[in-house]
């Protein structure tokens, strides 16, 4: 269906509403943020609620990035006071900075969350990543204007979207999951391999120069009993 590309996996009131531990459970390891009505109200600056969210995800053992469309001078400070890092002007919903995100926190796309509360934006570039989206409730409708005209589209597609059979939505969702956990696992697996390849690349390493210091010994002996012959 066309209006596919833009559903999210989860839809939920707000970032409180996120069960982190049970997503860190089944094996994410990083989230994406935008900034602007998903953490706090649009122009807001981070406050005590937000700092100590982004704290709980560390704790939790989330890697965290801010990806937002606005300037820098908006994202900075806001990423400083979280301590997070960031890209401003990512231009989404182009799927480039949601790729440089993971890049920067050292994730995969089967193991990074999304979370935003636009749909066309937002939703639909991570979606284009392939990575699990989740859509947050706009926490105040003061906005911009050019995203207050595209919050009326949005409702279309949402008015689809919460009428999906619910069956259906867990289905996709299981289907999603299952393909993330088969990728992942063949990723560790290679890993592994990756890893064992290096070490016996190591150890045969530290065998020739074991071997080597064992020749430049028997050499060192030998030159000494020659010596000792000539001295005789």
């Amino acid at each position: 269906m066309f209006l596919d590309k833009f559903y999210p996996k989860k839809y939920v009131r707000s970032i409180y509403s996120i069960n982190l531990k049970k997503f860190y459970k089944q094996g994410y390891r990083g989230i994406l943020f935008d900034i602007d009505n998903t953490l706090v109200p649009h122009g807001a600056a981070a406050n005590d609620k937000a700092v100590n969210f982004f704290k709980k995800l560390r704790k939790i053992g989330f890697k965290v990035c801010l990806i937002s469309n606005n300037k820098e001078e908006r994202v900075r400070p806001f990423a400083d006071a979280v301590e997070a890092p960031y890209i401003c002007d990512a231009r989404k919903p182009s799927t480039k900075n949601y790729i440089e995100a993971m890049n920067i926190i050292g994730t995969d796309i089967e193991e990074t969350i999304f979370v935003g509360d636009q749909v066309f934006t937002d939703v639909f570039g991570a979606n284009r990543a392939n990575m699990y989206t989740i859509l947050v409730k706009q926490i105040n409708p003061k906005e911009e204007i050019q995203i207050v005209l595209k919050r009326y589209l949005e409702r279309i597609v949402l008015y689809f979207y919460v009428r999906r059979d619910r069956k259906e939505l867990r289905k996709a969702n299981k289907k999603y999951n299952k393909k993330r956990m088969l990728s992942l696992g063949i990723k560790k697996k290679l890993h592994i391999g990756k890893d064992a390849s290096k070490k016996n690349i190591q150890d045969k390493g530290a065998e020739s120069v074991e071997c080597m210091e064992g020749v430049e010994n028997i050499n060192s002996v030998e030159n000494k009993e020659i010596q000792n012959e000539n001295n005789v």
